[in-house]
């Protein structure tokens, strides 16, 4: 895993997965740390994405997660900005959960 980037309160990781022959192998993990553990009240990593490459220039968020513990604190919008500006090209974002649907509207009312 190497430094993706950082953003203010994230230090952002990222690896490649390969998910074997069912699905597309070309996929980026990336996983968040805060750089103050009072976000979390602890030590540990605090939202995660998983990234489909569907072209070297198109490219589709599989998924996201954050921990209980910094929910409704920007964290996912925070962790999909820093990805939006480490991959060239266009991402997709679709929301399906009732939470995914929000991060989605509010990244669209900024423009992305």
């Amino acid at each position: 895993m190497e430094l993706a980037f950082e953003t203010e309160r994230l230090q952002v990781f990222k690896a490649g997965v390969d998910l074997g022959s069912c699905y597309n192998p070309n996929r980026t993990f990336y996983v968040a740390f805060p750089f103050d553990d009072r976000l979390a009240g602890k030590p540990m990593q605090v939202s995660s994405a998983l990234v489909v490459h569907l072209t070297e220039t198109s490219h589709w968020v599989d998924w996201v997660e954050t921990s209980d513990e910094v929910r409704r604190k920007g964290i996912a919008r925070e962790l999909l900005i820093g990805i939006l500006d480490d991959l060239e090209g266009s991402v997709s974002v679709d929301g399906v959960t009732e939470a995914g649907i929000a991060l989605q509207d509010s990244l669209a009312r900024m423009g992305l």
